[in-house]
């Protein structure tokens, strides 16, 4: 099985900062070995951004071992690794908004996915998500620790109705902002043909799932170009790095041949929630399990 894993972040039509980081580690030679994050960060005068790329970056620091040799690389305890990594990250952004005064108060949002083999581990903190598409249909894995998410769940509102509600940005979780934090974690078996999505709330506060899955679907094969001027992208990197928007975006050339692959989605999506408004930074990630010698 093989795994083409592509990322971009967009600073979308209102915002002046892109507060949203992501980062991608490991699939080496598309190998199903690595992670990846998405952080949107939150605070203000830079802070937001500060946080998101500390997340990432501090992430990596911790999980680069792990993921340093497949056959040392322990699944029955990585649950409690995965703990570990965000009980670290948590605290050095608690301790860096307490020690900067610009920064006090800071947070960010995080969801991680894992890989190894077929098993795939899902974080999160916050109302960033992570999506799977398995047999033409789309699930949210992860649940969002916000205002409207609760509201949700006791019946007061209806998912459409949250995503113009006006406490839809309120969340009630986040990275840094207390010293310790509950990270939610789910575990999965990949299956031939899954497309895994992470996304900030800037794409799932403008296109609800059933669009968000139209897109993924008539991607196959399709040829779309994403506006550059405010975004940046990165596909399948080999080492440990952590994206933002720029004025002049790059873009890493590492997807297999043979290989379905996630870059028209996910520059499409987008594409899609910057039409919609894009209200809000819009970073998103697609990886996808393909089976070695599939044709594109």
């Amino acid at each position: 099985m093989n795994i083409s894993v592509f990322g971009a972040t967009d600073m979308g039509k209102i915002r002046e900062l892109n507060e949203d980081s992501f980062g991608i580690y490991g699939f080496y030679e598309e190998k199903p070995f690595g992670f990846s994050i998405v952080a949107d960060g939150m605070g203000g005068h830079q802070a937001g951004e500060v946080a998101s790329a500390a997340a990432v970056r501090l992430l990596t620091e911790y999980l680069t071992e792990p993921f340093s040799d497949i056959d040392k690389f322990d699944a029955e305890s990585f649950s409690d690794t995965i703990n570990g990594a965000f009980d670290y990250a948590n605290y050095e952004i608690y301790k860096m908004s307490l020690n900067n005064y610009g920064q006090h108060g800071m947070g960010t949002t995080t969801v991680a996915v894992f890989v190894c083999g077929i098993d795939v581990w899902i974080a999160n903190v916050g109302d960033s998500r992570a999506y799977i598409v398995r047999d033409n249909d789309i699930f949210q894995i992860t649940k969002d620790h916000s205002v409207v998410a609760e509201m949700i769940e006791r019946g007061s509102i209806t998912k459409e109705e949250a995503m113009t509600h006006p406490n839809r940005n309120i969340i009630t979780r986040a990275m840094g902002t207390e010293k310790y934090v509950d990270t939610d974690i789910f575990r999965l078996s990949a299956r031939m043909g899954d497309k895994l999505i992470l996304c900030s709330d800037g794409l799932s506060g403008m296109l609800n799932d059933e669009e968000i899955l139209e897109v993924i679907n008539n991607s196959r094969n399709s040829e779309i170009t994403i506006n550059t001027e405010n975004s940046e992208t990165a596909e399948n990197i080999q080492n440990s790095e952590t994206y933002k928007s720029s004025d002049n975006a790059s873009e890493g050339e590492k997807a297999a041949e043979g290989s379905e692959n996630p870059k028209s989605a996910v520059t499409e999506l987008i594409n899609r929630a910057n039409a919609s408004g894009g209200r809000d930074n819009i970073t998103v990630i697609g990886i996808y399990f393909n089976q070695a010698g599939d044709e594109k």
